[in-house]
């Protein structure tokens, strides 16, 4: 089933047809040194084709999902989402045969719009390698915002936050007075987003300039 597409791309369903080409790139270091736990041999990879054969973007849950070419439906690379209020967690691999062709950037553009129109009050999170370059540059390119490294995971953190998005693109937020204040003059650090966010719901007496740290 086609989930998304894309100029070039089509996000759909795996079948047993994609196992060589899954098999071929997860077990090329270009693209395995970047997973963590992922499945590497034929027959949990298979297991995983057949199982995930119903996945969707519209029910919460673990999502593995295949990337494809739309010209001829060959397999480009994967995706792994998890649908869990009040996140979305989102992983992504492409082939070594397609790095370097924008296919990472094509499909994540689209994806992250259509995720954000379908739960528009969920975070929307990444967690990558520090030596990842490539994949931090583009998650970047995408707008996402980084909250720095986690120790508990080692990894950096990125997020991508509609509401917040909506706010800064309309430079303005109101104080329970209604008084409108230029929104571009909070210091909006990454880690300020529940910050920011809790002292709108809040309704504070005058309005909030948030800087430094969350505290």
């Amino acid at each position: 089933m086609e989930l998304l597409t894309t100029e070039r791309l089509v996000l759909r369903n795996f079948t047993e047809e994609d196992l060589e080409s899954l098999l071929d790139y997860r077990n090329d270091e270009r693209c395995f040194r970047w997973q963590r736990g992922q499945f590497r041999q034929a027959e949990p990879l298979l297991n995983l084709i057949r199982s995930s054969s119903a996945d969707d973007l519209k029910h919460d849950g673990k999502k593995h999902l295949a990337i494809a070419r739309k010209e001829d439906n060959l397999l480009v690379g994967d995706l792994f989402l998890s649908l869990a209020a009040p996140t979305i967690t989102l992983g992504y691999t492409i082939s070594y045969h397609f790095h370097r062709q924008g296919f990472a950037f094509e499909l994540l553009s689209a994806l992250t719009e259509r995720l954000h129109q379908l739960y528009p009050q969920r975070e929307m999170v990444c967690c990558v390698e520090q030596e990842n370059a490539a994949s931090i540059a583009l998650l970047q390119k995408l707008g996402f915002d980084s909250e720095g490294y986690s120790a508990a995971i080692d990894s950096l953190i990125f997020f991508s936050f509609l509401p917040l998005i909506k706010a800064f693109d309309e430079r303005i937020f109101f104080c329970h007075h209604h008084q409108k204040s230029d929104f571009s003059k909070a210091v909006l650090h990454p880690v300020n987003l529940r910050a920011v966010m809790r002292a709108a719901k809040e309704q504070l007496s005058s309005c909030v300039q948030i800087q430094g740290k969350i505290f």
